[in-house]
């Protein structure tokens, strides 16, 4: 029959977590031959190629009733990895819900697929009794347009005879107006053809009634041999199927009977003593959050898949934000939980290798151009455009960084000594600074003993008077003088002064305009330090750009003076 019905469904092979998939599909158990369950199997969206990746494709299917079948999948488009599987004649006697699912197998490894259903359905047909096949009806069928015939013929020898006696009134009286003298005679001709005719069907009814009795008998020995021949033939075929689970069926359950996973684990059990008690086999499993050997702590429960060969283990799970972890237990002894990182969360990282894989800079050739370099971390000796000429062989530990435009910045630290070096460049190669040194230790040690300033007064001296402001120390006049002051033009200004020739410290200060912006004024101040010890305010005036001048306006305000080296 080139008419069937076809069921298609797609079956992705992953590890991800999926609940029983409800084909929504229907058969009936009268859909000898034409049931067919057409699956896809597809990974990362794709077909697999089952023959050219030297794969066997099987499919197991459980009924409600338990009753069980495991078969070869026939390859229908190769290409596309599209396998199809014709449900026998004897399955689809076990109605209800039916649960399967499809392995691929390659030497030892084996992938299975999620967890599928569909429902086989009882046609009317079925309403006999269930001892007899759909075969057999038809036997019934005869038997019962046997019958009926046999009922036909001794229905119209009953009428023929009713028709004889009829007539033979009829002959008597006509006889008796005919032929008197005949009266005697016709009595005992029609006496004696009721009787033949009473005789006839007599006979009639005998021979019907035992021919109907012998169909009868040969029909219930035929059925009762048919039965009895199904019968064995289920049998050994269940017998053959159960052989076939055994030997290559996956007898341990993957999941739950109702789906869930297999083992579910609280937060008392420890993961890694749990597996190793459940033996060979594939198995699902949930993990409570704060359980032993869960990699997330108390963080989060998983989800996932384990597969056992001895003490040998594999583990899959997922956290519930999606996260992968795995793990390996050889012999008996399991190792670190290592967490897969998904391609979701490295598209923010630097994809751009500043260093090859082993993680040692680049080597350079003797004479490469380092303007010409791009962003990465190198190691060279002589170079060109270096902040020495070009033969100057010391090993050089370079970084270079590009942004945008073309600019560019450099670092060179000589291996030997640590000596620094920088350079820029600037937009599309042009200026930038040339190379430069970064001050070392001791530079910077000489120059803070060099500059180092001690206070020997701090306060706020304003005004023209005879006051001394006392010095925590004497003036040593080998050294200078730094005084820090406010005045109307600025705070926080600096005067140095060296003492070695005068004892006189001067400030000359301009302040160009005014708040009004009409003027400004020349300010001058005069510090007295020849008692060494302390010193005094002796001039505080101000010149007025707008042609005035005034003395002692305490204009300047010394906030600290300090000795310098």
């Amino acid at each position: 029959m080139k008419i069937k019905k076809i069921a298609n469904a797609q079956l992705e092979l992953n590890s991800q977590l999926k609940p029983l998939s409800d084909l929504n599909i229907e058969f009936y158990n009268q859909d000898i031959n034409t049931a067919v369950l057409r699956f896809t199997l597809t990974q990362f969206g794709a077909g697999i190629k089952i023959s050219l990746n030297k794969m066997q494709a099987y499919i197991m299917l459980i009924a409600e009733n338990g009753s069980k079948v495991r078969d070869y999948l026939a390859i229908y488009d190769d290409r596309k990895g599209i396998v199809s599987y014709t449900i026998p004649k004897e399955f689809l006697k076990h109605t209800g819900r039916v649960t399967g699912q499809v392995y691929l197998y390659c030497e030892d490894n084996v992938l299975v697929t999620r967890t599928f259903s569909f429902i086989i359905k009882d046609s009317l047909v079925n309403d006999f009794s269930p001892e007899t096949m759909l075969e057999y009806i038809k036997t019934f069928d005869d038997l019962e347009s046997a019958i009926k015939a046999k009922a036909t013929e001794i229905e119209q020898a009953i009428a023929n005879g009713a028709d004889y006696v009829s007539e033979m009134n009829k002959t008597v009286a006509n006889g008796q107006k005919k032929i008197g003298i005949s009266v005697t005679q016709a009595a005992l001709d029609i006496e004696k053809t009721t009787s033949h005719a009473e005789n006839t069907i007599k006979t009639t009814a005998t021979e019907s009634q035992q021919a109907i009795e012998k169909a009868v008998i040969g029909a219930k020995t035929t059925v009762e041999e048919t039965s009895t021949t199904a019968i064995k033939t289920v049998s050994e075929t269940s017998a053959s199927v159960l052989k076939k689970i055994v030997e290559y069926g996956q007898v341990p359950k993957i999941t739950a009977d109702n789906g869930t996973p297999r083992y579910d684990l609280n937060a008392t059990k420890d993961f890694f003593e749990e597996t190793l008690k459940w033996g060979n086999g594939l198995f699902t499993f949930y993990l409570s959050a704060g359980a032993k050997n869960n990699p997330t702590g108390t963080t989060s429960w998983l989800r996932g898949s384990v597969f056992i060969y001895g003490k040998n283990i594999d583990v899959t799970a997922f956290d519930k934000l999606g996260t992968m972890y795995t793990v390996t237990c050889a012999n008996g002894n399991y190792g670190k939980w290592v967490t897969v990182v998904s391609e979701v969360k490295t598209n923010n990282w630097q994809k751009y290798a500043l260093l090859p894989e082993s993680g040692v800079r680049h080597r350079l050739e003797n004479g490469t151009d380092l303007l010409t370099l791009k962003s990465g971390f190198y190691e060279v000796t002589q170079c060109k455009n270096g902040p020495f000429i070009e033969t100057e062989a010391s090993w050089k530990e370079l970084e270079v960084i590009e942004a945008d435009k073309g600019r560019k910045f450099f670092k060179l630290t000589l291996s030997g000594n640590g000596r620094t070096f920088f350079r820029t460049v600037h937009t599309n190669g042009s200026d930038g600074r040339d190379w430069w040194e970064l001050a070392g230790k001791e530079d910077i040690d000489v120059a803070i003993k060099t500059l180092n300033p001690t206070t020997i007064w701090q306060g706020a001296a304003n005004g023209v008077s005879t006051t001394a402001y006392t010095l925590s120390q004497p003036i040593n006049r080998v050294n200078k003088i730094r005084i820090t002051y406010n005045f109307p033009g600025a705070k926080g200004k600096v005067k140095v002064v060296d003492l070695s020739t005068t004892t006189t410290l001067t400030v000359q200060d301009l302040n160009l305009t005014d708040i009004d912006a009409k003027g400004g004024g020349l300010y001058e101040l005069q510090l007295d330090f020849s008692a060494l010890n302390n010193f005094k305010i002796v001039i505080d005036s101000v010149y007025d750009l707008n042609a005035s001048g005034s003395i002692n306006r305490k204009s300047f305000t010394i906030l600290k003076v300090e000795e310098v080296n």
